[in-house]
């Protein structure tokens, strides 16, 4: 699942910071780890590692720039660890 189906947001370079904090919260209610104290391992795995996803795509998808690189690698334009730059027009 990548970064944009994790917040139910179109794939986009633009993104609606509002909506992306508001399902943010929304995800961290229902998922953070500490929430699963009591459960089961696999929960508290379970939970951990989408706390962890939500996170790592919040980071992502708040700088605009990393989200230019996030899309361009989703599109499969930039490969993983390929460097790009924009004019500064852009």
């Amino acid at each position: 699942m990548n970064h944009f189906e994790l917040f139910e947001l179109p794939v986009s370079i633009k993104i609606d910071t509002g909506k992306l904090a508001q399902k943010y919260f929304e995800l961290q209610k229902k998922y953070h780890p500490d929430f699963f104290a009591q459960g089961t391992e696999y929960e508290q795995e379970q939970a951990l590692e989408i706390s962890s996803q939500l996170n790592k795509a919040l980071k992502v998808l708040k700088n605009p720039d990393e989200t230019i690189k996030y899309v361009l690698q989703l599109k499969e334009i930039l490969e993983d660890e390929e460097k790009y730059s924009c004019p500064p027009l852009f």
